[in-house]
């Protein structure tokens, strides 16, 4: 899965300390809203985890450490369809809503083609 650059994010995580890239692997920034007590990503799914998840795979969420906090998974932003819906006038990508306001998968929050 691919987290999504989030317009308004209230914080930006980067790697935890001591994290080498090379031996851990590449840990990327996480933009998050926080909300009523959560903290809020957004992730898409690439073309092969969407095809397991359609083929019913399961999804699994890892959590480092051994105290398991309060977690939501959902669904959470609207298309509005083919027809009628929003795109993005930097990239041409549908534009989706978000905690933080509307943004497309590139990131480009706001910039609403007419």
């Amino acid at each position: 899965m691919k987290s999504i650059p989030l317009p308004n994010a209230t914080r930006r995580f980067g790697a935890p300390e001591k994290w080498n890239h090379e031996t851990d692997g590449i840990c990327y920034s996480l933009d998050i809203v926080d909300q009523n007590g959560f903290m809020i990503s957004g992730w898409l799914p690439t073309p092969g985890e969407l095809a397991k998840l359609n083929a019913g795979a399961p999804l699994f969420l890892q959590i480092s450490g051994t105290v398991h906090p309060v977690v939501s998974l959902a669904v959470g932003y609207e298309t509005r369809g083919e027809q009628g819906a929003r795109h993005c006038a930097v990239c041409g990508c549908v534009q989706f809503d978000t905690p933080s306001g509307i943004c497309c998968e590139n990131g480009h929050g706001g910039a609403v083609s007419k």
